[in-house]
C-alpha cells in the first residue's frame, strides 16, 4: 500500500471510530503536503476546530442513510464519503 492510500485508510478508520480531531489533523496534514492548503496567517488551529465540526456533521448526516447495524464495508463507505466531501471542501477554500 502506498503512503497516500495508507493515510486515507487511516483517516477513514478514525472517522468511523469517532476520532474526529485525529482525522482532522491527518486531513489537514494531507492537504498541506499536497499543496491544497497553506498554513496561512492565522495558522491551523482555527481551521482544525472548524474541520472537526464539519467532519462530525457530515459523518452524522451520512450515517443516517444506513441501517443501525453496519458491516465493515458499510463503515468504510460512510467514512470514505465523509473524507472525500471534507477534502473537496478544503480544496474549495
Amino acid at each position: 500500500m502506498n503512503t497516500s492510500n495508507f493515510v486515507m485508510t487511516s483517516i477513514v478508520f478514525l472517522i468511523e471510530a469517532g476520532r474526529y480531531e485525529a482525522a482532522a489533523q491527518y486531513i489537514i496534514q494531507d492537504a498541506l503536503d499536497d499543496g491544497t492548503l497553506s498554513a496561512g496567517k492565522n495558522g491551523i488551529k482555527p481551521r482544525k476546530r472548524k474541520l472537526v465540526k464539519e467532519i462530525r456533521r457530515k459523518h452524522d448526516s451520512i450515517r443516517k442513510e444506513y441501517p443501525d447495524r453496519l458491516n465493515l464495508e458499510q463503515m468504510r463507505e460512510i467514512a470514505r464519503k465523509v473524507y472525500e466531501q471534507v477534502f473537496q471542501a478544503l480544496r474549495g477554500n
